[in-house]
């Protein structure tokens, strides 16, 4: 057995012809085991990062069928996983929410929708957070929420944000570093005097169930990946790494 490493990255409406080079740069950079790319699309720049980590080795991938330029979420892994029917998921939150189980543990990747429209979606995983607690898994992507006048402001549904942590613990970001302050993206209005004030979101995380918290080494954002000129996207990446892990199937 070894180590797992996880990554989760927003990239930005699907990525642009312009930030491919750079996406694919710090992916092959980071060189994480599991990826949960949100704001993937099924466009020609999507086609083109499929078959760039195809070939570079996470050549097991699934991502939901969609019509070209919706935002939803690709899953990319060097080993095999199998993707998991989620008949109680709303119907329209089949492109935020993927399921796969791979030879350790269960995985959610995500990708939330702003506002209200995120409800059901917070409702659903906090309802199978409940019942998969005795097992290993994870939940991770882009939130778009975070803990109110913690990880920011102005949050809607940070209250089943607290019910996730109240239910599996504090995300592994928030579990090694106790009460910093960081942030995964500025808001584009103003951006440069919110960053000088520190005054941003953190949106983009990973909780593992109690049966995982014990694996957890490190959990790290990637802030390059933001703010490297010519940036590769407005959301830094989430690195996480877990010890080995036990196969369970």
């Amino acid at each position: 057995m070894t180590e797992l490493s996880l990554l989760t990255w927003n990239i930005r409406q699907g990525g642009s012809a312009a930030r491919l080079s750079l996406i694919l740069k710090w992916i092959m950079h980071h060189d994480a085991d599991v990826m949960v790319i949100t704001e993937f699309q099924n466009k020609r720049e999507g086609s083109l990062l499929q078959s760039a980590l195809r070939d570079s080795g996470w050549v097991y991938q699934y991502c939901p069928i969609l019509v070209p330029h919706k935002n939803t979420v690709l899953i990319a892994a060097r080993h095999k996983f199998d993707v998991i029917d989620q008949p109680l998921l709303p119907s329209k939150d089949f492109a935020r929410c993927v399921k796969i189980q791979t030879e350790a543990l269960a995985l959610y990747g995500v990708y939330f929708a702003q506002n209200q429209e995120k409800v059901t979606l917070w409702r659903y995983l906090c309802d199978a957070a409940a019942q998969s607690a005795s097992e290993r898994a994870v939940i991770i992507g882009d939130f778009n929420t975070g803990m109110e006048g913690i990880d920011g402001t102005g949050y809607s549904c940070w209250r089943a944000f607290q019910e996730l942590t109240e239910l599996w613990g504090a995300d592994a970001w928030r579990r090694t570093h106790d009460n910093q302050h960081d942030f995964t993206w500025y808001s584009h209005k103003g951006k440069a005097a919110l960053r000088k004030r520190h005054q941003g979101f953190r949106i983009d995380h990973a909780f593992l169930s109690p049966q995982l918290s014990d694996h957890l080494i490190s959990a790290e954002f990637s802030h390059e990946v933001r703010d490297a000129m010519p940036a590769a996207s407005d959301h830094s990446a989430l690195c996480v790494r877990l010890r080995p892990v036990p196969a369970t199937i």
